[in-house]
C-alpha cells in the first residue's frame, strides 16, 4: 500500500492509527488521553515544576544521573508529554517518556515496595503501573481521530469517514 504524497510512512507510526475507526474506539481514546495525560501532567508533573526549587536536590535519583537531571527528566515526561497525549500531538512520540518514567518509578524506585499498600500511596507500586498500563495501551492503540493528531492526518482513502 502506499501512502499519499507528502505524508512519510513513519509520521503514520508515530501519530496513527488516528482516522478511519469506529466512533466508540475515537471516544475512548479521547478519554483515555485525556484521563491518564491529564492527570498526569496535573497531579504528577506540574507539582513537581511548581516545587523545582526545593526538590532539585533531594529528588530520587534511580538512575546515577543526579538529583537534578531526574527531577527535570520526569517533569519533562510527566507535564510536557502528559499534555501533548491529551491534546493528541505525536501522540505515540509522547508516550514513550512517560512509559520510561512509570518502568523506573515501579521497577526502579519503589523496587522494594510492596505492590498495594492502603497509606500512603506513595509506598506502593501500584500508582506507577497503573499509568505504566494506560500509557502502554495509548502507545499501542495510538490517538484517535479527536486529538490534533487525527486532525492533521490526511483521511486512509481504503476506507470510508
Amino acid at each position: 500500500m502506499s501512502t499519499p504524497v507528502g505524508d512519510p510512512g513513519w509520521m503514520r507510526l508515530l501519530q496513527g492509527p488516528a482516522r478511519g475507526g469506529p466512533a466508540g474506539y475515537d471516544l475512548g481514546m479521547l478519554v483515555l488521553r485525556l484521563g491518564f495525560g491529564g492527570l498526569m501532567a496535573f497531579g504528577h508533573g506540574l507539582p513537581k515544576a511548581m516545587n523545582h526549587s526545593s526538590m532539585s536536590s533531594v529528588f530520587p535519583d534511580p538512575l546515577g544521573i543526579g538529583h537534578l537531571n531526574s527531577l527535570n527528566g520526569a517533569i519533562f515526561g510527566e507535564l510536557v508529554c502528559g499534555l501533548l497525549v491529551m491534546i493528541g500531538v505525536f501522540t505515540r512520540l509522547s508516550t514513550i517518556p512517560v512509559v520510561f518514567s512509570m518502568i523506573v518509578a515501579a521497577f526502579i524506585h519503589h523496587a522494594g515496595d510492596p505492590l498495594l499498600t492502603p497509606y500512603p500511596p506513595d509506598f506502593a507500586k501500584e500508582p506507577a503501573l497503573v499509568y505504566l498500563i494506560g500509557f502502554v495501551a495509548i502507545l499501542c492503540a495510538g490517538p484517535g481521530r479527536f486529538s490534533v493528531d487525527g486532525a492533521v492526518q490526511p483521511p486512509n482513502p481504503s476506507k470510508p469517514e
